[in-house]
């Protein structure tokens, strides 16, 4: 119960001290209004919303204050899904509430911030995360669904289906093009426009300390770079270090490729820092910790300093890195063969 209650107390304290949504709700609740409305074209007349018909749905259906509360009632869903493949030890709730503690001010900041977009595709990650963990098919495409759902750029763990079972990875493919569909051929150019990114591109951004002229727009190889790149990287790392390393150095590395370097950003980057801690078992969570540096470290509204830059760069470089590393303990099935054998000759 403190695992569930706790984190969301924080969490919704912290929205009801800010009492109405600010930055991207706005436009949210306009594009949700308008596709309530009939318009499937909404990506087209609202080209700077970057969330997909689940959002919107929700950001045109509640008030301001309800909106910020049901990405809050999101948190303990969460964090339920996380624990669900592994023990019911205080070792495993106690990993995880430590993690919540740190995710409570974060997670906030996605209903603060209009974004509850990202709350769904978290909460749709896991899912997929953890039906990975339980070998349960169903699971997994439904979670891609919802994640896609909620925004496009849930796109990139469209290889965890494929992880599963080649029938998953089609199933969820096809499901989400059904379901996209309506929506792409209401307006085809104006649907190929809104997914080019708009927006700016701030100082001290990975993209401008290697060159890049702030405050001139997305350059255009981001989106297809971070797209190309995080598919590959999230097949490669399912196959070679499993689903929640697999999704730690996807958003590590997307969010690092942002031109922007808003704090709502780094929140799944904690949440996915939070699966792989405990997967590898890691007696101090560094993921998780390393996710929130990268969050703390853009606290305010950018541009950000110089220094504020490198620190963030510098915490996503390490949890891309951590994604690479190898389990610090034995599988769950391999552990309980060897403490059987260790029985047998005892």
């Amino acid at each position: 119960m403190w695992l569930l209650v706790l984190p969301l107390t924080l969490a919704a304290t912290l929205v009801a001290a800010v009492r109405h949504p600010t930055s991207d709700w706005a436009d949210a609740a306009s594009a949700g209004h308008y596709l309530l409305a009939g318009h499937l074209d909404v990506f087209a007349e609202f080209p700077k919303v970057q969330m997909g018909p689940l959002a919107l749905l929700l950001a045109g259906s509640v008030s301001g204050e309800v909106y910020m509360a049901a990405v809050c009632a999101l948190l303990p869903v969460l964090l339920w899904l996380i624990t669900l493949p592994y023990p019911r030890t205080r070792k495993t709730y106690g990993r995880v509430l430590f993690g919540a503690l740190l995710l409570a001010w974060p997670w906030a900041a996605y209903g603060v911030q209009g974004h509850g977009d990202d709350a769904i595709v978290m909460v749709g990650v896991v899912v997929m995360v953890t039906s990975l963990e339980m070998q349960r098919e169903v699971g997994v495409v439904t979670g891609f669904v919802i994640a896609l759902l909620a925004k496009p750029i849930a796109l990139l763990f469209l290889p965890l289906s494929f992880a599963h079972s080649r029938r998953a990875g089609a199933v969820a493919a096809l499901g989400a093009a059904v379901l996209w569909a309506p929506f792409f051929l209401a307006n085809v150019s104006g649907f190929f426009a809104a997914g080019s990114g708009k927006g700016d591109l701030w100082p001290n951004s990975l993209i401008d300390l290697l060159g890049g002229e702030p405050h001139t727009g997305f350059p255009g190889w981001v989106r297809p770079v971070q797209l190309v790149g995080g598919l590959a990287l999230c097949w490669v790392l399912a196959r070679r270090r499993g689903p929640a390393a697999a999704v730690a150095g996807v958003l590590a590395f997307r969010v690092m490729l942002e031109p922007g370097t808003w704090n709502y950003y780094s929140t799944a980057v904690i949440v996915a820092g939070m699966m792989l801690d405990l997967k590898r078992g890691f007696r101090i969570p560094w993921a998780t910790l390393l996710g929130f540096v990268s969050f703390a470290a853009t606290l305010g509204v950018p541009p950000l300093s110089l220094g504020q830059g490198v620190v963030r760069l510098l915490a996503l470089g390490g949890g891309l890195v951590l994604a690479f590393g190898k389990d610090q303990r034995l599988p769950d099935a391999a552990a309980t063969n060897a403490r059987q054998a260790i029985l047998v000759r005892e």
